[in-house]
């Protein structure tokens, strides 16, 4: 369906068109304007429906994956956490959003960040025997900062895009942590 209104965008829109707005320029030329309100109207609710699901999502594993488990907490208080994570999450995404150029720029950005952080934990972790968990604290820690150095810090060091690099990195925080939590259990055998 994508492509095929790509190419009709393409005879009907011009050229100049940013990507981002390709899609509503379409519309807007060829539906009367009550098919192009309607489209507004299900784009927002579209766009505010994902943002709900991800600020609740974001707000659920913080609670749930890092406050949960190293604090016993009742869960009226887990659930104020999560009220606070969510307003967290929601204004560091608004300052995120004010910096990055468009909707297809912001979702590189977030793929080049995510994909080292979680790609080679989830795929090694589904194929080896004995996933060790400091292999994939290591590898998500890891990955994620090298992203981050790639893509903010020192963006111009290489021509290569960020994620190479940082999946490269992450593979081998992978590869040194399963290593050293395999060498500190096989020496706690022979104590």
């Amino acid at each position: 369906v994508m492509i095929a209104l790509g190419i009709a965008a393409r005879g009907i829109v011009r050229g100049d068109i940013e990507e981002d707005k390709v899609l509503l320029k379409l519309v807007e030329s060829t539906m009367p304007a009550a098919g192009y309100a309607l489209l507004m109207v299900v784009l927002i609710s579209i766009i505010m429906s994902s943002l709900d699901s991800l600020l609740n999502a974001g707000a659920v594993a913080f609670t749930q994956d890092i406050v949960k488990p190293f604090a016993k907490v009742p869960d009226s208080t887990a659930l104020n956490i999560g009220r606070c994570a969510t307003i967290v999450i929601a204004a560091i995404a608004a300052v995120g959003a004010l910096a990055v150029p468009s909707i297809i720029g912001g979702l590189l950005i977030c793929y080049t960040i995510w994909a080292p952080a979680i790609l080679p934990v989830l795929i090694i972790g589904l194929w080896v025997k004995r996933p060790r968990p400091l292999a994939g604290i290591l590898s998500m820690g890891i990955g994620t900062l090298v992203a981050i150095m790639f893509q903010f810090v020192f963006p111009s060091a290489t021509e290569v895009p960020a994620i190479i690099p940082a999946l490269g990195a992450a593979l081998l925080a992978y590869i040194l942590g399963h290593w050293i939590e395999k060498v500190y259990e096989e020496r706690k055998r022979w104590e």
